[in-house]
């Protein structure tokens, strides 16, 4: 049996599955959630459809369901996301480019989630 997991619906920035080191380092961060492996992680491309920009990154999708994310760093990280938000960003994000939804440019933290109304 073929085990699908959220890596294997994320595409890279030409469109194509996660590489394997990509994939993994995915799974790395939602499997034990660290700032090593946040700092491995937060800049994959998720989904690089049409509607989706230059791509959307794990941390633009965590900042698009979390209030509280930070949008920017200096450093170390303020905090990171917990396994379960950055699972659900990553199905809110690709959602909202498949209905047309995702914005692209800075928007205040949790706007996607807030959209959704299910703050």
């Amino acid at each position: 049996m073929i085990e699908l997991t959220i890596a294997d619906i994320c595409t890279n920035g030409f469109g194509s599955s996660l590489s394997p080191e990509m994939r993994n380092r995915v799974l790395a961060f939602l499997e034990s959630p660290s700032m090593d492996t946040w700092e491995e992680a937060y800049s994959i491309i998720i989904d690089a459809r049409p509607g989706a920009g230059l791509g959307i990154t794990l941390w633009q999708s965590w900042i698009a369901v979390d209030p509280n994310a930070p949008l920017m760093r200096s450093g170390d990280w303020p905090r990171i996301p917990d396994s379960s938000t950055l699972y659900l960003s990553i199905l809110e994000a690709r959602k909202a480019v498949e209905e047309g939804r995702w914005q692209v440019g800075l928007r205040p933290p949790g706007w996607l989630h807030r959209q959704v109304g299910t703050s």
